[in-house]
């Protein structure tokens, strides 16, 4: 089932989407990432009522938003809050030692 959201504040500096059928804001705040870029920042946090509930439609609130932001020119194309940072590779480390080991308690 596609969540339906709509656009009830677009400023220069945030979006606020509301989810009418379950009643849930949104506020995204336009923020300037690596470079320059605009993008969208973090929703603002719920209350702890609906904090729950919230967290279901967070992911689609906030595609929503990004794509809403993008058509108006809100945001620079191409940018996600989620791709925003590169993510760092942790070297392949070798778990097993090369040397054998004995276990405490049992006999070699």
């Amino acid at each position: 089932m596609a969540h339906q959201f709509e656009v009830t504040q677009a400023e220069k500096s945030f979006s606020k989407v509301r989810h009418p059928v379950e009643g849930l804001t949104f506020t995204f705040h336009v923020v300037e990432g690596r470079g320059g870029r605009r993008m969208l920042g973090g929703a603002l946090r719920q209350k702890a009522a609906v904090a729950s509930k919230a967290a279901h439609y967070a992911s689609h609130a906030r595609a929503f938003a990004e794509a809403e932001a993008r058509r108006r020119q809100m945001i620079d194309r191409g940018v996600s809050a989620r791709r925003a940072r590169p993510k760092e590779r942790t070297p392949a480390r070798n778990i097993f030692p090369s040397k054998s080991f004995a276990v405490k308690g049992t006999a070699q």
